[in-house]
């Protein structure tokens, strides 16, 4: 089973006075007439390289679950769970909370970690990259999705691809934080970069084994915010006492930086 876990957690701040606290930007309608939770939610496929996708699980700030529950329903899709952060971790604590929920829902699942906000003008051309990444995932890779890039953008994270290990996927050579003017212009020229979507596709266990030997306390303070979460329906709300220990610390540092594993589609 691959489990798609749609990162919902984001405040929107730079998109302030349209996004608030109440209504941040994955809600609102900024492209058609879906929001951007809906538009994310409807471009998954239903099968996978032959593996069922099961409903979405949504990971969101406090207080923004019925939002969400609300506009899935409202374009007939019913999801995995809603797991609820008391406050922000970053998005290592939510791959850890991911990791760890999945593994105990589903030994040996996979899991498809993606943004609620990014706009997708090919949705077709996105899901075939998704199956293409997706045998790397079951050998243990952790896969994550390049875009192309069309101008030297200072504002996004690079990936620098490494070898070829198959048709259209790369070992990764480095992560590069947002570059300066010149720096972005010599990654364009180069071609062997891309910006980074911040989207990642792997198993539950081999990212738990990950974050074992890169980022345990992360690990252990996700795992014990499940551990002592309260349950009602598909809701999950992550107990607080334990989740606001877990170091506050992107994916990318915590466990693409460091890993032997990492590949980019």
């Amino acid at each position: 089973m691959l489990y798609p876990v749609i990162m919902c957690g984001g405040a929107g701040t730079r998109l302030w006075p349209l996004s608030r606290k109440a209504t941040p930007k994955q809600y609102l309608s900024l492209v058609g007439d879906q929001t951007l939770l809906q538009a994310t939610a409807s471009r998954l496929g239903t099968i996978c390289h032959g593996t069922p996708v099961a409903g979405p699980i949504i990971i969101c700030g406090a207080g923004q679950e019925p939002i969400a529950s609300e506009q899935l329903a409202k374009i007939g899709v019913e999801p995995t769970a809603i797991i609820v952060e008391p406050m922000p971790r970053n998005t290592a604590a939510v791959a850890a909370v991911a990791s760890h929920f999945v593994e105990a829902e589903s030994p040996g699942a996979s899991i498809f970690l993606l943004a609620a906000d990014h706009h997708v003008e090919a949705p077709d051309v996105f899901w075939q990259a998704v199956e293409r990444g997706y045998p790397a995932a079951q050998d243990g890779d952790i896969v994550t999705f390049g875009i192309e890039p069309v101008t030297p953008e200072t504002g996004y994270g690079y990936i620098h691809a490494g070898t070829e290990k198959s048709d259209g996927i790369y070992a990764i050579d480095a992560f590069v934080e947002k570059p300066d003017t010149a720096t972005a212009q010599a990654y364009l020229a180069d071609g062997g970069y891309s910006w980074n979507s911040g989207n990642f596709l792997f198993r539950a266990d081999a990212m738990i084994r990950e974050f074992s030997a890169h980022a345990a306390a992360i690990s252990g303070a996700a795992n014990a915010a499940l551990q002592t979460a309260s349950r009602k329906a598909n809701i999950v709300a992550l107990g607080a006492a334990a989740f606001q220990d877990a170091p506050s610390e992107p994916v990318d540092t915590a466990i693409m930086d460091k890993t032997h594993r990492a590949t980019v589609v």
